[in-house]
């Protein structure tokens, strides 16, 4: 497993901090996790799914055993047309499944730690070329503008839940 966000931070991110506090990915974007996101993402295959967020789950419980969950948990939406033509959005799928995880969960016995979803807080506004097989510059151009904030999410922590973080732009809204 990698190390935790608290224990890397990258020169660039020392020069120009990210608008986050904290990046948690539990594990790296190499097979057979690419595998399970491609099978999961794009051949609707919810066992890959499943185990996904089963791993994002135990990583979550034990990343947050000492302290509380976010009060928001945020899926990244998909553009309307996006979602249609795929079926679903599988980071809010992930959500619903990471959410139910920690409900089961002995770890998590506490309701008031499990975060409220909050999917309709963030919409896509504008459509965009899939990430995959882009630059990290082309990726970071291609998210700017495509996200509105509705509602009002002053003093709540959040949680943004993405299937894929690699330039981290989807988290600077």
């Amino acid at each position: 497993m990698p190390p935790s966000a608290k224990d890397v931070a990258c020169g660039q991110c020392l020069i120009h901090p990210p608008p986050w506090s904290v990046l948690i990915a539990p594990c790296l974007y190499d097979w057979p996790i690419s595998e399970l996101i491609t099978r999961f993402k794009y051949k609707n295959d919810l066992q890959a799914g499943q185990a996904l967020a089963i791993l994002l789950g135990q990583h979550l419980i034990e990343r947050y055993s000492e302290h509380r969950f976010p009060d928001l948990l945020i899926p990244v939406p998909l553009h309307w047309r996006r979602r249609w033509r795929r079926g679903f959005n599988q980071s809010h799928w992930l959500a619903l499944q990471v959410i139910r995880y920690w409900r089961h969960s002995r770890l998590s016995k506490n309701e008031q730690d499990i975060p409220e979803m909050a999917h309709k807080v963030c919409r896509r506004v504008r459509f965009t070329p899939n990430q995959q097989g882009l630059t990290k510059l082309q990726r970071q151009r291609n998210l700017t503008g495509a996200f509105e904030i509705r509602g009002d999410i002053s003093h709540k922590s959040i949680a943004l839940l993405d299937d894929v973080a690699t330039t981290g732009k989807s988290a600077g809204y």
